[in-house]
């Protein structure tokens, strides 16, 4: 802008000296003159004609000063720079050397991909197994029994669980009861049920892509023992009533489970020694009874578990 208004002052200022050139040629000559081309060549009029052309002369050459320097300003735009710039990079570019191709020794092989599997949440079945319960030293013992029950298992954290479990099982008494002293009759199939909450310290062997669990148990549970009538020898009389006990048990144990299915299904197998206390009931005191014959006799009650045994074996959907 600088530039074409210094051009437009130029050219005026060059005309104003070219006007007052020639209102000067008039005054200096008394007598004009014929037209150039009859005067003489040293006529007055000759000065004022070259002085003329001479300024005419100058504003063209500004104007082609002036182009020449807009046509510089425009081949140094910044957008023709930014141009050059990038096709020189590119330029630089194409002439680097590819990169050489790996040895095949020297490629990494990608691990493949692992099998479809899921997040455990809650571990929900059934289990079967026998229980063994030790009773203080008395005429009567138990028997080993068929054990049922469920169980659901949950992660707390990646090396413990959490688990909730329903044992039942029955037992059948070895020996008769003592009756006034005497022992006779026989005793019914004592049925006995738990309630067992464990925690589980859980160890899963990297060697086996933790699908093998290794676990620690260790809780307390509540339990209850039950028995029908006392029958006597002959079985068409019932000495006793109904009688029952509860008990507490404190589990402790091992246990394994192997997942199957990429994780859906889990097999295991558990062992468990429960110390027993707290253990109450008519179940285990002297009773009144009333004999075939309409007599009162006194029975004597069950003998006290002292610990229990339990060997099961489990499997789980993982929901």
């Amino acid at each position: 802008m600088m530039r074409l208004l210094q051009r437009h002052l130029l050219g005026f200022a060059t005309l104003l000296v070219a006007g007052a050139a020639a209102a000067q040629a008039p005054s200096a000559t008394p007598n004009p003159k014929p037209p150039a081309s009859d005067a003489d060549p040293s006529g007055a009029a000759k000065p004022a004609t070259e002085s003329a052309d001479g300024a005419a002369g100058s504003v063209s050459d500004a104007d082609d000063a002036d182009d020449d320097d807009d046509e510089e300003d425009e081949d140094e735009l910044p957008g023709d720079r930014l141009t050059q710039d990038r096709d020189t990079e590119l330029d630089v570019l194409n002439t680097l050397p590819e990169p050489a191709e790996p040895r095949e020794g020297d490629q990494a092989v990608a691990p493949p991909a692992p099998p479809f599997g899921r997040l455990r949440t809650v571990d929900f079945g059934p289990l079967f197994g026998v229980t063994w319960r030790k009773a203080e030293s008395a005429p009567q013992s138990y028997d080993a029994g068929f054990t049922w029950g469920a169980f659901a298992r949950v992660d707390v954290w990646r090396f413990l669980g959490a688990r909730v479990s329903y044992l039942n099982s029955r037992h059948s008494v070895d020996g008769a009861p003592t009756v006034d002293g005497s022992v006779r009759g026989a005793y019914p199939t004592l049925q006995s049920y738990s309630f067992r909450a464990t925690l589980e310290p859980t160890w899963a062997p990297s060697f086996a892509a933790e699908q093998l669990r290794l676990f620690g148990v260790l809780g307390v549970g509540w339990g209850k023992t039950r028995i029908e009538h006392i029958e006597d020898d002959d079985g068409a009389h019932h000495l006793t009533s109904v009688r029952a006990g509860v008990f507490l048990e404190y589990p402790l144990g091992l246990g394994v489970s192997y997942d199957l299915l990429d994780g859906w299904l889990s097999l295991g197998a558990l062992y468990t020694f429960a110390l027993h206390s707290r253990t109450t009931g008519p179940i285990h005191q002297e009773a009144r009874g009333v004999s075939q014959g309409g007599e009162r006799v006194n029975i004597a009650g069950l003998p006290e578990p002292t610990h229990s045994q339990t060997l099961a074996l489990t499997i789980a959907v993982v929901f």
